[in-house]
């Protein structure tokens, strides 16, 4: 089967990246690793701890909200425009509907 007219990913071109290149990422990719395998369960042990140092009124809730909405509708449109999956924007949305 050949590609298909209409498929977004026909244009689409691979990079080409060298080894030295994939080792550099490699290498990175293993550092962040390294680093959230030894502060994941640090944070975890001091959570109870850290939960006090949080605000907690209701001024901290609303602008928590308020940054998820609008990150959130913004991403939930644009996926939309480019996929055209209505199922996937309604539940989005209901999810975002939660937040409020």
């Amino acid at each position: 089967m050949g590609k298909q007219k209409n498929d977004p990913c026909s244009n689409m071109r691979i990079p080409k990246i060298s080894p030295l290149q994939l080792d550099n990422i490699g290498a990175c990719v293993s550092s962040f690793c390294l680093i959230h395998c030894v502060c994941m369960p640090l944070l975890l042990a001091f959570a109870p701890a850290l939960a006090h140092a949080i605000p907690g009124d209701e001024l901290t809730h609303r602008l928590l909200g308020l940054l998820v909405l609008t990150a959130g509708v913004p991403s939930f449109w644009i996926g939309f425009r480019k996929h055209r999956k209505k199922r996937v924007l309604a539940g989005g949305l209901a999810g975002l509907s939660l937040v409020l």
